[in-house]
């Protein structure tokens, strides 16, 4: 609940309470065998932020039978939040994505690795600095994977015990 909205609920339970005291009654809403929340007197409402999520699936994933494709040329934020009904954004390139058929992707795991595909939870994304690979990859529609020409990707996932061994 907003802090405006706390003062004034507040506010109207003190005046309920002040004018059943001057009016000598105690059985007011506000005497002590009454309860009052003010989380029930007003109710919140929570704007929702229009349209997808800018981060895409880099962030909120797909759905079971589809993979996140990233346009190497784009540019999207890698994490997006609603606050009152705007998108607040992290002001970097490492997002974006789109979902698609598992079907109609390129053969073979994305090149960029989990740099960039993320990995399941209690899993970590373990990077070989001595092996190179692209930062961003997508499937073209004809089914060939286009890259970044970086060496800011790759890794593979790997347990939580795993990762901190190789650490």
């Amino acid at each position: 609940m907003s802090y405006l909205k706390r003062i004034v609920a507040l506010s109207m339970v003190v005046a309920l309470s002040v004018f059943a005291m001057a009016c000598g009654e105690d059985d007011s809403p506000a005497s002590e065998e009454t309860t009052f929340s003010l989380d029930s007197e007003v109710e919140e409402v929570e704007e929702e932020c229009r349209g997808p999520n800018p981060a895409g699936c880099t962030q909120t994933g797909c759905e079971d039978g589809e993979v996140c494709e990233v346009d190497p040329d784009s540019c999207e934020p890698s994490a997006c939040s609603c606050d009152d009904g705007s998108w607040v954004c992290t002001d970097d390139c490492a997002g974006g994505g789109q979902c698609v058929d598992e079907e109609q992707s390129c053969e073979g795991p994305n090149p960029a690795g989990c740099t960039q595909t993320g990995c399941e939870d209690g899993e970590k994304c373990l990077v070989d600095e001595d092996t190179c690979a692209p930062s961003t990859c997508s499937c073209t529609d004809d089914g060939n994977w286009l890259c970044t020409d970086d060496c800011g990707g790759g890794g593979q996932c790997v347990s939580e015990e795993e990762y901190e061994e190789a650490g």
